[in-house]
């Protein structure tokens, strides 16, 4: 009898409260970096601009203004410096959680698949002039350009890599794990009206992902003695294609450009997952059903407008983008146990996570010294949509950021060779989280703490042109 009560306790456990969950994650290496060192150099102020392969992101209207075949291929190297300090130690925030095989140590400054946050990207761009290609079948009466931008994670062995983070949990909302992850961008720009009127669109490309996951010779609880787990998963991975468009104009007898872009959002949904793991209770083995609920890979809806001038030498570009994280959600099983009604919860949640909408403003400035040589700088403001997390169960890391940035540009003349290189330096305003309100409402022990850091950015980068 004792046997079966515990059979039936697990069951029940496995359904009801033992949901699982990823929570999701932010927009990676674009949203966290910027993507192209010229884009990233100029305070990604390049919507207005967007005349190289990064507009097939930015805006893909721009890519229209090209002409030939591009190539750009490169590398962006991170090193973030952030710090979480407990107020009650004056140490690092660390987080021990039990498992049936002791504490297991989670520190928020440390990556799962490397020492630390730093990361290396390697990344490529490609823009192929349509008209070169059909204009022996027909010759079109307008320029086409077709951009793709391809940023590689830095573990090769993976495309998309998934972690799952507890919202109660303190972790990074950016520069962690979320960013390690494959971006894919594809995009069209038709010139409409010459050197006056560009439009363009194009995709990026999301995972979506189901199946099923075996776990074998699971023992629970902490007591229980350590085994070697037998693990099999089942899943199929499909593709999502996001939309993006743009107009762009440059007024006849005009130095200025209007830039106007749109990007859809969306996120990984997996809703549920079925997991099965076989335990030993009282001496028997039986099924464990439980069901794992995904939402990861978040990316907002974005706006961007911006302005672009050119006074003599100097290229002056401005922009406004606003990201709609109001549609950040919880998964199914986190809004079962982060509900309002929850009893040990109740005043700390609201059964969403409330993120709020944020307005990024960016400025960029550019100077050709001669025919060879430019020099770059930019400045762009992020807002963090993170609300405060102080009296709240939940822990995203995350602060307002001010990016600085420089870069430069040397166009070899005597081959059709560019070489790029750019600097970043992000500051994170110093937040402080209370939490003595909130001690004994989740699976850790809740600390007030503080978050501040700083990170540094370089890359560099070599195009062809043909």
């Amino acid at each position: 009898m004792r046997t079966r009560t515990s059979i039936l306790k697990a069951l029940c456990l496995g359904f009801l409260t033992l949901l699982p969950a990823v929570p999701a994650a932010t927009h990676g290496i674009p949203d966290t970096y910027g993507l192209g060192l010229r884009a990233a150099a100029l305070g990604r102020a390049f919507t207005a601009v967007a005349d190289d392969y990064s507009a097939t992101f930015y805006n893909p209207a721009g890519l229209a203004q090209l002409e030939g075949n591009h190539f750009t291929c490169g590398a962006l190297y991170a090193a973030p410096d952030i710090q979480v300090t407990s107020l009650a130690t004056g140490g690092d925030l660390l987080i021990y959680r039990g498992t049936s095989a002791g504490l297991v140590k989670n520190d928020p400054t440390e990556a799962a698949a490397r020492d630390g946050l730093e990361l290396m990207v390697p990344h490529m761009g490609v823009v192929l002039d349509i008209n070169e290609i059909v204009e022996a079948l027909y010759a079109l009466p307008f320029n086409v350009e077709l951009g793709m931008v391809v940023y590689l994670p830095e573990q090769f062995d993976s495309v998309w890599n998934v972690h799952a983070y507890p919202p109660d949990q303190p972790h990074l909302f950016r520069y962690g794990n979320n960013i390690d992850e494959l971006a894919v961008m594809l995009g069209l720009g038709v010139e409409l009206v010459r050197e006056v009127l560009y439009a363009g669109g194009g995709v990026q490309v999301m995972p979506l992902a189901d199946g099923i996951f075996y776990a074998e010779r699971v023992a629970p609880g902490p007591e229980a003695p350590s085994q070697n787990p037998v693990l099999q998963g089942d899943l199929n991975i499909q593709i999502r294609f996001l939309p993006t468009a743009g107009v762009l104009i440059r007024p006849a007898g005009s130095r200025l450009r209007i830039g106007l872009a749109y990007r859809q959002g969306g996120y990984l949904d997996v809703d549920p997952l079925a997991v099965i793991a076989q335990i030993e209770v009282g001496g028997l083995t039986v099924d464990y059903p439980l069901f794992i609920t995904i939402v990861s890979n978040f990316l907002p809806d974005e706006y961007s407008a911006a302005l672009a001038f050119e006074l003599g030498p100097f290229l002056v570009s401005l922009e406004a983008t606003r990201q709609v994280w109001s549609d950040y959600r919880f998964s199914t099983s986190e809004t079962i146990h982060y509900y309002p009604g929850n009893p040990d919860l109740s005043g700390y949640v609201g059964g969403e996570p409330d993120f709020r909408d944020t307005l990024n403003l960016s400025l960029g400035l550019a100077c050709r010294l001669n025919d060879s040589l430019s020099l770059l700088a930019g400045y762009c403001h992020q807002p963090t949509p993170v609300p405060d997390q102080s009296g709240r169960v939940s822990n995203y890391l995350d602060a307002d950021r001010h990016i600085f940035s420089l870069g430069l540009r040397y166009a070899l003349h005597r081959f059709p060779v560019t070489l790029e290189a750019m600097a970043q330096y992000h500051r994170l305003r110093e937040t402080t989280v209370l939490k003595e309100g909130v001690r004994g409402k989740s699976w850790i022990e809740q600390e007030s703490y503080r978050l501040e850091g700083e990170v540094l950015c370089g890359g560099v980068g070599l195009s062809l042109r043909w």
